[in-house]
């Protein structure tokens, strides 16, 4: 725990959210029972250590490293129990304004900050969103609208449209996808199918609606080169673009157990970022430079395939690689686990519940974790040829 104090934090900071997002007790209780514990431990330790049996003073002989180290602790169990609990709350209010305007048509306003081309329409993300009925107006910070024809705009625009809103559909029998959860793991809780699209404001966002263009032209290159039926993986691989896939191909990869390799995550960033990064650096560029330019491509590039859960942990942990790199410190993946864990939960600390989330950083724990210990006790002869199998073994154990 003192080695890499960052995950010791992490751990308490996603404690406090997982008992906020349960609502398993008030925070005082909570902090209560944590320093009880905390003191029944250290008192009992010193009565097992000190022959004297004076246990107290060899509590207050704690070094001072331990005792900030708890501190730390202590605020980030706070902090994430305060943020997930202010994140409920906005999400049970919008919830709320949703069922209040669920049976009229209403008048919707919001800044575009995300469109995704889909067969049957365009699902565009409106953040700073309000839902207006006669007299009554409902805020809110992130909805979803889909709209089936029109002209699309540009990410940045400020667009009115009108339709009915309501509120994400919840799972109802067990084993069902639960889309409800999955929507506020991407920050909404309600949605509008709506109709009459009008643009308001068009003050675009230059570098997003630059990457949404390069999407695009990238996806017209993958359907001039690639067949009919190999267009949908490419497209899912390359751009993380699963939209156009098709079923039976998208089920034929869920019943192997290999859907995985749809989704873009730490290997593209690697591939990417890592071979830019070296380039520059074997034509004898200067860290900084070779670090500015193979971070940038990786923040593009996660944003251009539609900023999931791996592809950002995984470029949080690859922007950390570089900034030791730049420091010549050493990386330690524990911590920069950590530190992408605290960025993305604390932005919206329900994407614990986003399966997206879970497997990629359970895999990676798995491999510098469970992997890391199992190759050390290997035969040395045997190493290199099981190295393989045993990260794999890992991963799939945690």
């Amino acid at each position: 725990m003192i080695k890499r104090p960052i995950f010791a934090i992490a751990g308490s900071f996603v404690l406090g959210e997982v008992l906020a997002l349960l609502n398993v007790a008030d925070i005082s209780r909570i902090y209560g029972g944590l320093g009880a514990a905390l003191l029944g431990c250290s008192l009992t330790l010193g009565k097992w250590r000190s022959r004297s049996g004076d246990s107290f003073l060899l509590f207050l002989r704690c070094s001072l490293g331990k005792i900030c180290l708890f501190l730390c602790m202590a605020a980030a169990f706070g902090m994430g129990y305060g943020r997930a609990e202010r994140e409920t709350a906005r999400f049970h209010r919008e919830a709320e304004g949703a069922r209040r305007l669920a049976d009229v048509r209403s008048l919707v306003r919001g800044k575009v900050v995300r469109i995704q081309e889909k067969e049957n329409g365009t699902n565009l993300i409106l953040e700073h969103a309000s839902a207006r009925t006669g007299w009554t107006e409902v805020y809110f910070r992130r909805i979803s609208v889909f709209v089936e024809e029109g002209d699309l705009p540009q990410i940045g625009w400020t667009v009115e449209l009108r339709g009915r809103l309501e509120e994400t559909e919840r799972a109802r029998n067990p084993g069902e996808f639960d889309f409800g959860i999955y929507s506020r793991s991407q920050g909404y809780c309600c949605q509008v199918y709506g109709e009459e699209l009008r643009v308001i404001e068009t003050s675009t966002i230059p570098y997003r609606e630059g990457i949404r263009r390069f999407h695009h032209w990238c996806k017209k290159i993958l359907m001039r080169v690639c067949k009919e039926e190999d267009l949908g993986v490419f497209q899912a691989v390359v751009l993380g673009d699963q939209s156009f896939m098709d079923p039976e191909i998208k089920e034929m990869y869920q019943r192997h157990g290999i859907s995985h390799i749809l989704a873009v995550s730490g290997l593209h960033v690697s591939i990417i970022g890592m071979g830019v990064y070296r380039f520059l650096r074997k034509c004898r560029a200067g860290y900084l430079i070779s670090a500015l330019l193979g971070g940038g491509c990786v923040c593009l590039f996660c944003i251009m395939s539609g900023a999931s859960m791996s592809s950002v942990r995984a470029g949080i942990m690859f922007l950390i690689f570089l900034g030791a790199q730049i420091a010549g410190r050493t990386y330690d993946s524990f911590s920069a686990l950590a530190v992408a864990a605290l960025i993305i939960l604390w932005q919206n600390p329900h994407a614990l519940w986003n399966v997206g989330f879970l497997f990629s950083f359970m895999a990676v724990a798995g491999a510098v974790g469970i992997g890391t210990m199992i190759g050390k006790k290997a035969d040395k002869k045997w190493k290199e040829l099981l190295s393989t199998a045993k990260m794999s073994l890992a991963i799939q154990l945690v």
